[in-house]
C-alpha cells in the first residue's frame, strides 16, 4: 500500500470536522502532498493531524426526504450512510450525475435575454 492509500485508510473513520467547527482537509492534504512530491512526509503529518481530528459522525437517521434533509448538520451520519449505499449500487459517475444539479440548483446560471 502506497502512503496515499495507507493515508486515506487512517483518516477514513474520522470525521467531517475538527476541534468543533473546522473542516477536516486531512484526504485534500496527503493528495497534495503526493502531487508535490512529498509523500515520504505524509506518514508522519497524518500521525500529527489524528488526534486532533473528531470521530466519525454515527449513523444516525435514515434519509428518506433528501430534501427535508439537506443543511441539517445533524444528519451528516445518515448522509454517509446514504451516500455509502448509493456508490454501492451505483457508478460514482451515475450519483454525481444525479446529485450534481441536487446540490447546485442555480447552475446553471439563467441566461439574460436583452
Amino acid at each position: 500500500m502506497d502512503h496515499l492509500d495507507e493515508a486515506l485508510v487512517r483518516l477514513a473513520p474520522t470525521g467531517p470536522e475538527y476541534r468543533g467547527g473546522l473542516s477536516n482537509h486531512g484526504p485534500m492534504v496527503v493528495e497534495a502532498l503526493v502531487r508535490l512530491g512529498a509523500a515520504e512526509t505524509i506518514p508522519g503529518w497524518v500521525s500529527g493531524y489524528l488526534p486532533k481530528l473528531e470521530d466519525g459522525p454515527s449513523r444516525g437517521d435514515r434519509i428518506a426526504d433528501w430534501r427535508a434533509a439537506l443543511g441539517d448538520r445533524r444528519r451528516i451520519g445518515g448522509w454517509t450512510a446514504y451516500f455509502t449505499e448509493r456508490l454501492a449500487e451505483a457508478p460514482w459517475r451515475e450519483v454525481l450525475t444525479e446529485w450534481w444539479p441536487r446540490l447546485t440548483p442555480a447552475w446553471p446560471p439563467a441566461r439574460r435575454t436583452a
